[in-house]
């Protein structure tokens, strides 16, 4: 026997009243109970579950108990449409009917709906909304709709990464979720959001031993192969996930509900790639349970990884750390001061509390993002017209410990009781009041006090922040805190403190008193991860985990009255933002029409066919249902306005003027309803009794059936006249069309006939003149095919004369271009070996940068790698450092003056050798034009003697003699006139060197050092040396001899060949450039060529000269007289040896193949004279390796080697030439 508490009573004065009549199914609306009481309720509520009845009306309100068992017939397809077209009344209990109710009130009255599920853990919350949401899902468009069917699939998504096995249920909902069904102007369901409350996070790191962990990480240690590539294994022990269970979970086991999860996510847009970076972080989450951290040995303070341990490896691999970020994040804390950084070592216990910390963060953000990718892929805001609120939050909870997740989940519970009483008791009484209605008013117990106790701006929650301010806040604070602040404002009915301990307070909740244990609610109310774990996931390589942890900026809402001094701002915390976020719950559910679905847990057994009565009893107290069916039997349950009842029921009006509250009261007349048996007259509303607007229902239905019938004759009879009317029409129209079918075939067949008799005549006829013309035709097809042969071999022979000639004139047309672009080619081809020399020199020094600068980044990794070792050397040496850079500051400045200096001075020094260098060239240019003017002479000189004839000029020692001689020399030399005022005693000449000289004394000594100087400042012209990696290649001359003096060496080569040869550089060596010189057959250079002609032409003269004037001399010191042609003969003999040596030496070197040229390496620009830099050119020096580069910022070009004009020719010669090719 229960008593009116729920509790077993022996000893009762009286019994409660049995109702009659109640039926072997008990009473479907427990409304209408004649007797209300507890066990009344009882009774009906277990007759119904023992027959398979689960549900059970309380006026508006559905009562669901759990039947542990699929009942199939009552959620068969046709029970979905069978609740949308017929009445509640006519129908048993069903919670598609609370369903049906929200979507005919959303379509209506166009205002959204919400429906409360409540229940403790184990009730069935979770199916029946499941349940709910299909039913809806069905009625809205149906399963056939793409959109709909995505929406439903997708659900139990959220249960596996949010669900998990308990004492109480094996698919307990450890997070409270409010769905948001979105449907379109029409009613059609066109999308859904989802918002999620209060996820348990230590259930990730520990649960009780019959309890599971999440279900999403059994799915991922059962899925196969893929386990393999997560290095997981079904045997092995996992720290966090305990003893792995093998029950099924909702009659599947976790591979199959893995494949489900799979198919699930790639209907969101989740592939299988994206899917595998989501189980390495589950598998990670695993993997950093089994993580065995130790303490240093060599310092107790400080701990460390185990060295080689597998499951850091494994978490390592997995989520894309490095070990040594991994054990800084773990083993040590970073610590900031107002100006320094440094890092302190943790305890063991301390690191593996990092640990736990670090799984609890990923998975909650884990499952954030699954909620948020899942309104991504679901939501259609711009379509939404109206929604409908499904809530499924976890129920009132009491345990024997009871902590700061309780302490959440019963606040939560307090909001909707508040709104529940607001709905069913308070809502009504108050409207009654203001109506003017008489009725009985009943007490009900007001929560107010207990959620002032929470969330007041003294609350439990806004101490709980002040408590995290202070420096020393702890437990036993918080405690004496609220005790201190609550003692006089709320009597010991809302809350009290144990004397027996000072970290434990209890809270009178509605359903039942809680002792809550304070110990752990400030960690769990702070909740926040150490920046060291953030940074620490934010520098994986994977980038889903970088996501996961991007930062955020959250504005933090500062309460009135809540600063401290020197106005610090409220930090964010779980208590606050889970208040924020049950307050805008509230708020959105305040602005809808909401439904009631109590769910009751028979048994803690899971039995279907046991009913604990003690249980169901508190339940059912807790759920205000016999408050409910109390105040709905007092008062009066249908309620409408007075001008919705007149619009609803206006054939039923009697006319005449009135207001509406007057015009009601003359249809209640009418209708002949007693006041206040039937109804009460409100202020603005009318209200009935239970069944008596019902009634008014019926009446009006039968008032307008008849009136229907009257309208459906009258359509009747005239929908049959138009249809006799179109059968006539119809009649006719297919009587002409027959006719006209048969007219038409008879004509058709007399056409054929004509047409076949026609065809038969003409045919005749055609035969005949074919004949004929078969004759004629065979003879003009015979000469036509002669006439053709003869023309076509014509034409043939005249195109192939055509094709020769035009052959021909196009080879001559042609040639000279081809000749031309040969020729082009050749020179582009030096051009090309320079150019390329140069691009593989700037390869090579690009590579080799490239390999100081890697060099130079391996030692930069390989110091930040041991900088965690070298700190404390570091600090030592800081103050060391800092003397010796005050010390450098001051060296470098004295350096830097000097080498300004040098810098002017290199500047100095380049422009004076490039002066230099410009007056060789122009000296050598000078040179060239006068041996190329001796040797025009020597040819003319060659010419005349070839005709016997006498040297022009040449004369006698005295007189017209001297002259003649004066005139050749003249000739010879340069074209200075001798000046003076009277003639010397000798024979003057003007000789190379611009001095006089006596004909007979120094003649052949002055010619020889002419020609020689000559030959000496030829040679002294310095050409641009080559880079070579050993020597230098070195010019070496040897005189002339004449040509029938000449001997080859063993190669075959002429005795005056230039041989280039490879040694040390001397101030005064000729060089030659590596582009002139080649191997097998060095290449002769312009100035080489006239060097090389300039001595032979220069011997051969000295040994004619010389022959000349030694005669001379011999003839006068024996004293012969002999004629002067004598003289002039010897002479011009010995010119014109000369000539013929030089014309010899000039046609061998003529035709001497040019060598086939061999690009080198690169340049040796250092031999050559520093000259300014071109305009726009500036240089740099290296930070990394010291050296010297070159910047044109005009050009945009930057470069090591030094810029000159020539470089810049064939830079542009290059550019042109690369314009002309891409052109």
């Amino acid at each position: 026997m229960m008593s009116g508490k729920g509790e077993s009573s022996d000893n009762v004065e009286t019994l409660p009243f049995q109702n009659e009549n109640v039926g072997d199914e008990g009473i479907e609306d427990m409304i209408t109970l004649n007797y209300l009481h507890e066990a009344a309720i009882l009774y009906n509520v277990k007759t119904r579950f023992l027959k398979e009845l689960p549900y059970t009306y309380t006026g508006d309100i559905c009562i669901a108990v759990n039947p542990y068992k699929r009942l199939h017939d009552l959620y068969a397809e046709e029970q979905h449409i069978r609740y949308l077209n017929f009445p509640r009344e006519e129908l048993p209990p069903h919670v598609y009917a609370t369903s049906v109710a929200s979507y005919e009130n959303m379509k209506t009255a166009g205002r959204n709906q919400s429906i409360l599920v409540s229940g403790e853990s184990g009730a069935g919350k979770t199916e029946t909304t499941k349940i709910l949401m299909n039913h809806l899902a069905t009625i809205a468009g149906g399963m056939n709709d793409g959109t709909i069917k995505k929406i439903i699939e997708v659900s139990p998504l959220l249960e596996y990464f949010g669900n998990a096995k308990t004492v109480r249920n094996d698919n307990s909902s450890r997070f409270g979720k409010f769905t948001q069904l979105q449907f379109d102007r029409v009613g059609t369901l066109v999308g859904a959001k989802c918002k999620t409350y209060l996820l348990e996070k230590t259930r990730v790191i520990s649960h009780e031993h019959p309890e599971r962990n999440y279900h999403i990480f059994y799915q991922v240690i059962d899925s196969g192969d893929i386990a393999k590539d997560l290095f997981l294994d079904p045997a092995a022990n996992y720290r966090y996930i305990g003893e792995k269970s093998t029950a099924m979970i909702e009659g599947q086991s976790d591979a199959q509900h893995f494949n489900i999860t799979a198919d699930r996510l790639s209907l969101i847009g989740f592939d299988h790639n994206a899917q595998m970076d989501l189980y390495k972080t589950l598998a990670g989450i695993l993997h950093l349970g089994n993580i065995a951290i130790i303490s240093n040995p060599a310092n107790d303070e400080e701990s460390m990884i185990t060295p080689g341990d597998t499951a850091a490896s494994h978490a390592i691999a997995l989520m894309g750390l490095t070990p040594e970020s991994l054990q800084k994040a773990l083993c040590s804390r970073t610590m900031r001061a107002r100006n320094d950084v440094y890092s302190v070592p943790l305890k063991k216990e301390l690191a593996m509390d990092c640990v736990d910390a670090l799984s609890k963060a990923i998975y909650s953000r884990v499952f954030d993002w699954l909620v948020n990718l899942i309104n991504a892929s679901l939501a259609d805001d711009k379509r939404m017209d109206h929604h409908i609120g499904v809530l499924d939050i976890f129920g009132f909870e009491h345990f024997k410990h009871n902590s700061f997740e309780q302490f959440c989940i019963n606040y939560a519970n307090e909001k909707l009781q508040q709104k529940f009483t607001s709905d069913v008791f308070k809502t009504v009484q108050i409207e009654y009041d203001e109506e003017g209605i008489q009725w009985e008013h009943i007490e009900y117990a007001d929560n107010q006090d207990v959620l002032n106790v929470i969330e007041d701006r003294i609350g439990i929650i806004s101490l709980l922040n002040e408590e995290l301010k202070k420096t020393k806040g702890s437990e036993k604070g918080f405690v004496s805190t609220i005790s201190t602040i609550n003692k006089e404002l709320y009597k010991p009915s809302v809350i009290e403190f144990p004397r027996t301990s000072q970290t434990e307070f209890i809270i009178k909740h509605y359903a039942a008193p809680v002792k809550y244990e304070a110990i752990g609610f400030l960690e769990k109310h702070k909740d926040n991860l150490l920046p060291d774990l953030g940074d620490l996931m934010r520098s994986s390589n994977v980038q889903y985990i970088q996501k996961l942890f991007e930062e955020k900026v959250v504005e933090v809402k500062e309460e009135a009255g809540n600063k401290r001094r020197g106005g610090m701002m409220n930090i964010s915390t779980v208590g606050t933002q889970f208040k924020d976020s049950l307050t805008e719950l509230m708020t959105s559910i305040q602005s809808t029409s909401v439904q009631y679905v109590r769910c009751i847990k028979p048994n803690s057994i899971k039995s279907s066919n046991t009913m604990e009565h003690a249980m169901v009893v508190s339940q059912l107290r807790c759920a205000g249902v016999i408050e409910a069916i109390r105040i709905s039997r007092a008062a009066y349950p249908n309620r409408q306005t007075h001008e919705e009842f007149l619009s609803k029921f206006r054939l039923f009006v009697p006319p005449g003027p009135g207001t509406p509250k007057e015009k009601c009261e003359q249809l209640m007349d009418k209708l002949k309803l007693v006041a206040p048996m039937q109804y009460q007259m409100g202020w603005t509303k009318i209200y009935f009794q239970l069944g008596v607007l019902e009634e008014l229902e019926d009446r009006r239905k039968k008032f307008l059936d008849k009136k229907a019938r009257i309208v459906q004759n009258i359509m009747r009879g005239f929908t049959q006249r138009l249809k006799y009317l179109r059968k006539l029409r119809a009649i006719v129209k297919l009587q002409s069309v027959i006719r006209c079918v048969l007219a038409m075939r008879r004509y058709n067949t007399f056409l054929k006939g004509l047409v076949r008799l026609q065809a038969r005549v003409r045919g005749i006829k055609g035969r005949k003149v074919a004949l004929a013309v078969k004759h004629n035709s065979k003879a003009v097809i015979i000469q036509r095919y002669l006439a053709g042969f003869a023309k076509r071999r014509t034409y043939l022979r005249k195109k192939r004369i055509i094709i020769r000639v035009q052959s021909i004139v196009r080879m001559h047309l042609q040639r000279p271009k081809y000749l031309a672009a040969l020729k082009e080619k050749k020179l582009e081809a030096d051009m090309k070996y320079q150019l390329q020399a140069l691009q593989n020199r700037l390869a090579d020094e690009q590579k080799r940068s490239a390999q100081l600068e890697q060099e130079k980044q391996a030692k930069d990794e390989a110091i930040m790698a041991d900088a965690g070792d070298m700190i404390g050397s570091l600090k030592d040496a800081n103050e060391a450092y800092k003397k010796e850079n005050e010390s450098m500051k001051v060296q470098i400045s004295t350096l830097k003056s000097e080498l300004e200096k040098l810098k002017t001075q290199t500047e100095i020094h380049s422009s004076s050798n490039f002066v230099k260098l410009k007056q060789e060239q122009d000296l050598t240019a000078s040179l060239q034009k006068k041996v190329d003017a001796q040797a025009a002479e020597i040819q003319k000189l060659k010419d005349q003697i070839a005709k016997g004839g006498g040297v022009p000029g040449v004369v006698p020692a005295t007189g017209p003699a001297e002259g003649k001689r004066r005139m050749l020399f003249r000739t010879l030399g340069t074209k200075k006139v001798i000046t003076g005022d009277k003639p010397a005693d000798g024979v003057q000449l003007d000789s190379l060197t611009e001095e006089k000289d006596a004909f007979p004394s120094s003649t052949a000594t002055t010619v020889g050092t002419s020609v020689g100087t000559l030959l000496s400042k030829a040679a002294q012209f310095k050409r641009p040396t080559f880079w070579r990696s050993d020597s230098t290649t070195v010019h070496t001359e040897q005189p002339a001899k004449p040509e029938g003096e000449r001997t080859s060496d063993p190669n075959g080569k002429p005795s005056d060949y230039y041989e280039f040869k490879t040694g040390s550089v001397t101030s005064d060596s000729l060089t030659k450039t590596d582009l002139d010189s080649t191997e097998s057959a060095p290449r002769t250079s312009v100035i080489g060529t006239t060097m090389a002609t300039g001595r032979g032409l220069g011997s051969a003269m000295q040994r004619g000269l010389k022959g000349f004037i030694g005669g001379a001399k011999k003839d006068e010191k024996n004293g012969e007289n002999k004629d002067s042609r004598s003289s002039l003969t010897g002479l011009t003999n010995a010119v014109a040896a000369a000539a013929n040596a030089a014309t010899a030496a000039v046609a061998a070197k003529k035709e001497t193949p040019r060598p086939v040229i061999i690009p080198q390496e690169s340049f040796n620009l250092d031999s050559l004279p520093e000259a300014p830099l071109p305009n726009g050119w500036e240089a740099k020096v290296s930070r990394n390796n010291g050296k010297v580069y070159y910047v044109n910022k005009a050009l945009k070009l930057t470069q090591w080697d030094r810029p000159s004009i020539e470089t810049l020719k064939l830079m542009k010669q290059a550019k042109k030439q690369a314009e002309t090719t891409a052109q």
